[in-house]
């Protein structure tokens, strides 16, 4: 099986991260580093829990880095993309970014390595629901689950609320 990438020559992936850093606060610092946007070509790549993925992004190793002149990569599998409305393309942005955090110090000023390499780190999934559903269909879900279902839908609530009054 051959791995086929081909950088975005297009630039359609760079004018979504634009936009998101453009329009959303908590992305501002992306302004300090440079992106590498990669389509993945062939067969889509699997995570760890054998799902498949649309879309990844990482850290580039220091010498990719100097190499590249880019500090992080974006991938996106190209198959599915086409595929996508605009809405679903810019959650599938949104969503990789939020991988994305750059160290800052005590003024918000992005941390600079010994090289002067902007310091970036690859956060986890904060939000991960795992579980049978055979398990859940035969004794229901988790009562974690239901505690965080009933956090996350009073957060919603909120936040809509919250979005609509500032419109």
């Amino acid at each position: 099986m051959a791995i086929n990438f081909m950088l975005d020559e297009s630039g359609i992936l760079e004018k979504y991260v634009r936009e998101l850093i453009r329009r959303e606060k908590s992305f501002h610092l992306f302004e300090h580093i440079r992106f590498l946007f990669v389509w993945k070509m062939g067969d889509p790549e699997m995570d760890k829990e054998k799902r498949w993925l649309e879309a990844s992004i990482r850290r580039l190793p220091s010498r990719e880095r100097d190499v590249y002149g880019r500090d992080v990569e974006l991938r996106v599998y190209q198959q599915w993309w086409n595929e996508k409305t605009h809405k679903q393309r810019a959650r599938l942005i949104y969503h990789e970014l939020l991988h994305v955090n750059i160290q800052v110090d005590e003024a918000l000023t992005p941390l600079i390595d010994d090289d002067g390499r902007v310091k970036i780190e690859i956060l986890p999934h904060d939000l991960v629901i795992t579980g049978f559903k055979s398990e859940w269909v035969k004794f229901g879900p988790p009562t974690e689950y239901v505690t965080l279902a009933g956090k996350l839908s009073e957060t919603l609530v909120k936040e809509k609320k919250l979005s609509v009054t500032q419109s």
